[in-house]
């Protein structure tokens, strides 16, 4: 909670007059595992920025509240979601 209030302090636009949605960009490219997930959520326009995307505790939390992933924690199930997700990532 303490990331996100910084988010809202020190980085996120603030007026008195309009509130505009102000994308937060960062170097994401698929050098490293969690980077490559950051940018397939991203990509895939489930969230609009990566405070979004850090606002559910886990990674996987964030895949299914995108509707990528399904309730299971079941690894056969887990990888079939992934390389769904992935199709549709490169699809897209």
């Amino acid at each position: 909670m303490y990331q996100y209030k910084f988010y809202q302090d020190k980085i996120l636009y603030k007026s008195e007059q309009k509130h505009l949605p102000i994308p937060l960009y960062t170097y994401t490219q698929p050098t490293l595992s969690v980077q490559f997930l950051f940018h397939v959520l991203l990509s895939l326009d489930h969230y609009e920025t990566e405070v979004d995307v850090i606002f559910h505790p886990t990674l996987r939390d964030s895949f299914r509240a995108a509707k990528l992933i399904g309730l299971s924690d079941d690894l056969e199930l887990l990888q079939l979601y992934s390389n769904k997700a992935l199709c549709l990532f490169i699809q897209e």
